[in-house]
């Protein structure tokens, strides 16, 4: 037993040295050089949630370099599917919305991003990714959770920055239709949105 817990504890520390070395070489932007230290790392660790979204992030980072992005953002959807087996945490769901974004999923990416909330209210870049999402679709913000709605209004600066909107915008919106006070921030997003302000890249 001790031989075997010597070598579980080698086996760590290896796979720790081998995300420090990823995390480093991602910073610098070196993803192949990422992806391998990454995949060396998951030969030691095959459970760890947090290598699957490291190397997932490196392969969405290298994609946006490559000429043909689709063979990588395949393998992040396959690290992405893993992770989430593994972890269903808000972290989790935020990197799959960032794959789905990538992908050109909005709805699918709508979804990821409302259920990060729904496990952290307190996550501001998903709250903002969610509500950058929703207007380039026709359901906007509607039909999400109270949770989720509650979280938002408690950011609805931030995000209402996030949808190029300012304060008088959703008043105006929120005085025209009658609605509520949390309707008169961000529910019916997509109807206070100027059109010239609908478009957004989902990559």
């Amino acid at each position: 037993d001790g031989d075997e817990d010597s070598e579980d504890l080698d086996a760590q520390e290896l796979s720790d040295g081998a995300r420090e070395r990823a995390e480093a070489a991602l910073a610098q932007r070196h993803y192949d050089v990422a992806i391998d230290h990454l995949s060396y790392a998951l030969t030691l660790a095959r459970d760890s949630a947090e290598l699957y979204a490291l190397r997932c992030e490196a392969y969405m980072a290298k994609a946006e370099e490559s000429p043909d992005p689709a063979p990588l953002l395949k393998r992040a959807e396959a690290d992405a599917q893993m992770l989430l087996s593994l972890d269903v945490c808000a972290d989790a769901y935020f990197v799959a919305g960032e794959l789905c974004e990538r992908m050109g999923k909005p709805e699918q990416a709508r979804t990821m991003y409302a259920r990060a909330v729904e496990e952290d209210p307190t996550l501001s870049v998903a709250l903002v990714k969610l509500c950058r999402v929703a207007k380039t679709l026709p359901n906007g913000l509607k039909g999400l959770s109270k949770k989720v709605r509650v979280a938002i209004e408690a950011a609805g600066r931030d995000c209402m920055v996030a949808q190029n909107l300012t304060m008088e915008d959703v008043e105006r919106n929120a005085e025209k239709r009658g609605k509520g006070p949390f309707a008169a921030k961000l529910v019916d997003i997509t109807d206070t949105v100027p059109s010239e302000n609908r478009g957004m890249d989902s990559g």
